[in-house]
């Protein structure tokens, strides 16, 4: 599959798009074949409203990913990680002002991060390059989280790497970069969910680590508010989704 093709095929399969396709199927066929349009419509729409549910969202993260619990900046020390590597998360752009800034996901592992460092002296590696369909002359994210660090933390992020596209490139150039500073154990920081397939990564290239995840989610009970659907519940669950195809296909 063509690099280029990647950010298109992704928002495509991983949103509700196919869902929403085949209630328009569903409809389409109903004034031909009433019963199986009629069957379609109800099944898409049945399985846009489950996947847009806090319960849903929570019985995939529980059941589906390994779970990993919170590391505190003492297991840190006593893991004896030489640098604390934050995962990106994307980058937004387009912004008024010309400026990109980091989106949600990634704001929230680089503040995790830096915490973190604050509490052990361990320094921050960010890692996060432009993603595969970055236009032309847009900042890559590793230098975004830097400057972010810098103005709003008032914190100095250590190393950067910049030229990764995707979680194995994060590993292998991570992995280059840390060598040439003699440093083997890390602590890795990305969300929960995202915790599994990049832990493995970073493992396969040979580094020591410690899973430094946030983000988790609460197991909550099962009430009418979690069986309503949500626009945060539906984003949550297509990037549990996004992982657990990404985990099968790499064989992982």
């Amino acid at each position: 599959m063509p690099s280029e093709l990647k950010p298109y095929i992704t928002a495509v399969v991983f949103s509700p798009t196919l869902l929403l396709l085949g209630i328009a199927l569903g409809l389409w066929i109903s004034s031909k074949k009433p019963t199986l349009g009629k069957s379609i419509a109800i099944f898409s729409t049945t399985l846009l409203w489950i996947f847009s549910t806090p319960a849903f969202n929570v019985w995939l993260s529980h059941n589906l990913l390994t779970q990993y619990k919170p590391t505190t900046s003492k297991e840190l020390k006593a893991q004896g990680a030489q640098a604390i590597v934050v995962l990106g998360g994307g980058v937004e752009t387009g912004q008024p002002d010309g400026i990109q800034q980091l989106q949600a996901t990634a704001l929230d592992r680089l503040r995790h991060g830096i915490e973190l460092s604050r509490k052990t002296g361990i320094p921050v590696m960010v890692t996060g390059g432009k993603g595969w369909g970055a236009k032309a002359g847009s900042e890559n994210e590793a230098e975004i989280s830097r400057r972010v660090a810098r103005e709003v933390f008032q914190f100095e992020i250590k190393w950067t790497e910049s030229e990764s596209r995707d979680t194995q490139e994060n590993a292998s150039n991570s992995k280059q970069l840390l060598a040439q500073q003699g440093i083997s154990k890390i602590a890795l920081v990305t969300h929960s969910w995202h915790m599994p397939r990049s832990l493995k990564a970073f493992q396969k290239v040979g580094l020591e680590v410690t899973p430094a995840p946030m983000g988790f989610l609460g197991n909550r009970k099962v009430g009418l508010l979690s069986l309503l659907p949500n626009g945060g519940a539906l984003s949550n669950n297509t990037a549990i989704f996004k992982e657990l195809v990404a985990q099968a296909v790499q064989g992982q």
